[in-house]
């Protein structure tokens, strides 16, 4: 009666069947082994009947697979089904069996290039939990051939990546016997996989160089950025000493042909910014010129920007300046000047503090945020201060903080003159202000799109809301939003509640840089700090000098001394939306 419920038209029924067909299974396993072979046998014929119906067929196979450990006939079987649900859930079954038969393992690895990629993708999960299976063969043979397929190269990376750094060989020899042209989801594997090798110690370069040069040949794009990969290594000092001569080496022969292509060619540029990263100067006048060519995708002339940083060279300062001046895009003068943090020259608080009032609102933040991350930068800007020629909001809590840990007299002067004593904790003082601020919002009435645009100058520099901003904060866009007063507490006393996942951290380096930002990374090798607006800073872990928690908020308090009442009332009226704002009508009038 149960395996003919198992063709039910009621769903409870089947699946009530399907349950107690595979727990009496188990039971009699234990003690009538000739009847969980008979339950087993009616299963089987019922999974692989092509009669049945398509409900019974598969209720039955659940159940079979549900019901313990299967025999080799029995898997065979079900691994050489027509039906390729029945062969997935063989190789699925296979998989959780305490061991495999020669002739499993034989066909598991058949299966591994099946024309369907719902077999493959078990075929790859059940290869790395097989102790008697050699998974590296058949993890190659799958992502060889499942196409674009989007979710088996993630699969099989989850299973891979653990074994990579001991077994990196047995990677490099089968990529080698594969045309990546042909495949492409082991192409898609192999940037991912030198990446993981970047972190091991001794550092395996002449593994790496093999996989880049069969991805060079397969996939010139895909090498392009492995190859910023590694400059963005040397230059945040994470391939050094040993390890960065040992890459250099390696990779030094396979770099020559690209150093005799065309000047405009993308892999000669690349190659051009890793030499001068690891501190060749021979091509550095093309990364100056791509640099200054407008042309080029902004990614492309940041990256030259980061290697003529690393470089120290001296036409850097210059460079950067007239890109800034050139009125690029918000978001690459942002990342611009955030590279700039890594330039120890004096002359930068001077050449961006004498531009301070012509950049654009939403890019003055970062100037201020760049400007506070070296003793001798901050020094200018208290000047600035102090003369009057940068208004004192300018200037947020944390950037005040990071100021004072400088332990400059002249500074702490300065600052005590225009804030009084710059609190380390929460200020208690705040209720008042946030009343204040609840009811000026209640009272007021404002406009949403000149919220946005206050939003843009001085909330989207962390947070996101509707699509618009970074995502260092909380995004507003789902959560945070439904009460006005936890609203009005959030904005103008942040530091009353921080979330664990929002704690800043001040950092202090060798090389004398002072940084706050949010922890995304924090391991034996590096530690990766989310910055304000966005950008993420990698330190080498020998490079950190000093780090702290700080009990205040990455949000500043002090939120009400750089908004006029109406820009207040105006900015909640944006944050208070329950969706976006249209975009204008032709023409330029309201929607």
């Amino acid at each position: 009666q149960l395996l003919a419920r198992l063709g039910a038209p009621n769903d409870f029924l089947r699946h009530t069947a399907q349950r107690l067909l595979a727990e009496r299974c188990w039971e009699a396993r234990q003690r009538d082994p000739a009847r969980a072979g008979w339950i087993v046998q009616q299963l089987e014929g019922l999974a692989l009947r092509p009669q049945a119906s398509l409900p019974q067929r598969r209720h039955a196979l659940f159940a079979l697979v549900s019901s313990g450990p299967l025999e080799e006939a029995t898997l065979l079987r079900l691994m050489s089904a027509e039906d390729s649900v029945v062969r997935a859930w063989g190789v699925r079954a296979a998989g959780n069996q305490p061991t495999a038969s020669a002739a499993v393992r034989q066909r598991l690895g058949q299966l591994a290039t099946d024309r369907e990629k719902a077999v493959q993708l078990q075929v790859a999960i059940a290869a790395g939990k097989l102790r008697e299976v050699d998974p590296w063969p058949i993890w190659v043979d799958v992502l060889a051939t499942c196409g674009d397929d989007p979710l088996i190269p993630p699969i099989v990376w989850q299973n891979l990546h653990p074994r990579l750094p001991a077994e990196a060989e047995r990677l490099v020899t089968l990529v080698r016997a594969t045309a990546l042209d042909r495949a492409a989801g082991l192409a898609a594997v192999v940037p991912r996989a030198i990446e993981r090798l970047l972190a091991v110690r001794p550092l395996p370069a002449g593994a790496i160089a093999t996989l880049w040069e069969a991805l060079r040949q397969a996939q010139p794009e895909a090498a392009r950025q492995v190859l910023l990969l590694f400059a963005e290594r040397y230059q945040t000092g994470q391939l050094r000493g040993e390890a960065g001569q040992a890459l250099q080496a390696a990779l030094s022969p396979a770099l020559g042909p690209l150093r005799q292509a065309a000047p405009d060619d993308t892999l000669h540029l690349a190659c051009a910014l890793l030499t001068l990263s690891w501190g060749e100067n021979a091509e550095v006048a093309l990364v100056r010129q791509a640099l200054a060519d407008p042309r080029r995708e902004p990614a492309e002339r940041l990256a030259a920007l980061a290697a003529l940083v690393a470089a120290q060279d001296p036409e850097t300062l210059p460079a950067a300046i007239r890109l800034l001046q050139s009125d690029p895009p918000a978001e690459l003068a942002a990342s611009a000047l955030a590279l700039l943090g890594r330039l120890e020259r004096p002359e930068v608080a001077g050449q961006l503090l004498g531009m301070y009032a012509q950049l654009p609102p939403a890019v003055q933040p970062r100037v201020i945020e760049l400007l506070t991350q070296r003793p001798v930068w901050g020094q200018a800007v208290v000047q600035a201060l102090a003369a009057g020629q940068l208004p004192a909001a300018a200037l947020n809590v944390n950037q005040i903080q990071r100021l004072l840990a400088t332990g400059d007299p002249a500074i702490q002067q300065t600052i005590e003159r225009h804030w009084g004593t710059v609190r380390t904790t929460r200020d208690p003082q705040r209720e008042r202000v946030v009343a204040e601020m609840r009811r000026l919002v209640r009272l007021s009435s404002g406009d949403p799109r000149r919220g946005r645009e206050v939003f843009s100058r001085l909330c989207a520099q962390c947070h996101r809301l509707f699509g618009e901003g970074q995502d260092v904060g909380p995004d507003l866009t789902g959560s945070g939003r439904s009460s006005l007063d936890q609203l009005v507490s959030n904005v103008f006393d942040p530091s009353l509640v921080i979330g664990s996942a929002y704690q800043a951290r001040m950092l202090q380096t060798t090389d004398g840089r002072l940084l706050t930002g949010l922890v995304v990374e924090d391991s034996p090798q590096r530690v990766v700090l989310k910055l304000q607006g966005g950008k993420l800073e990698t330190i080498p872990r020998e490079d950190i000098e000093q780090m702290r928690t700080s009990e205040l908020s990455l949000m500043p308090a002090g939120l009400e001394k750089q908004l006029s009442p109406q820009e207040t009332a105006d900015l909640f009226a944006f944050l208070l939306l329950e969706k976006p704002l249209p975009p204008p009508a032709e023409g330029g009038g309201q929607p």
